[in-house]
């Protein structure tokens, strides 16, 4: 992009950039967080001005051309979700994110896991333990750098097990409450 040039981005495009889904940049347009144009036809379109903007006071850091930075001292809570149900990552993610002191990256699959654990370098990993293909040693590594919050529906012996010879884990049972998890990963 040139700097006398102006671009504009669909929501679609902005959802890929920010890693997040088109509702939820639709909802951050008509909730006003996020500046759109209205096209003749009713499509929302992002001056890429206002997109940067908007990634730079929510924590994404600067977007250039199609990456997002993964990682600033911007002073956001890094929080990591591990966890195979997409859906269930994805809510909780869009959730933190809204709250607007949070980075928030999650994985359904161990490479993704190990891609955002070297970019975003999380304070808080919350890790489903139904999740199996994580080695225990590896999860001893991520809580070592910050908390790891174990989730699971039956906190079964294994579980105890495993919060017990990993010092700063904590069980967080499932279903979560999202309020709730909220002020664990706050401390509160």
């Amino acid at each position: 992009m040139g700097s006398g040039s102006r671009r504009f981005y669909t929501t679609s495009e902005v959802a890929k950039r920010l890693g997040v889904t088109p509702p939820t940049v639709i909802k951050w347009v008509d909730e006003g967080a996020l500046s759109a144009h209205r096209t003749p036809g009713g499509h929302r379109r992002i001056l890429d001005s206002d997109l940067a903007d908007f990634a730079a006071r929510c924590g994404y850091g600067a977007v250039e051309g199609t990456v997002v930075s993964p990682r600033s001292d911007d002073g956001l809570t890094r929080v990591l979700i591990i966890d195979r149900e997409q859906d269930f990552a994805e809510m909780v993610a869009e959730f933190l994110q809204y709250k607007g002191t949070f980075r928030v990256a999650h994985a359904t699959n161990a490479m993704m896991a190990g891609f955002h654990v070297g970019t975003l370098q999380p304070e808080v990993v919350l890790y489903d333990v139904d999740f199996t293909e994580i080695d225990i040693h590896v999860l001893m590594g991520l809580a070592d750098s910050g908390r790891l919050l174990l989730m699971t529906s039956l906190p079964s012996s294994d579980v105890l097990a495993l919060e017990s010879s990993i010092e700063s884990a904590q069980i967080v049972e499932k279903p979560v409450k999202l309020d709730h998890l909220l002020k664990i990963i706050q401390g509160r």
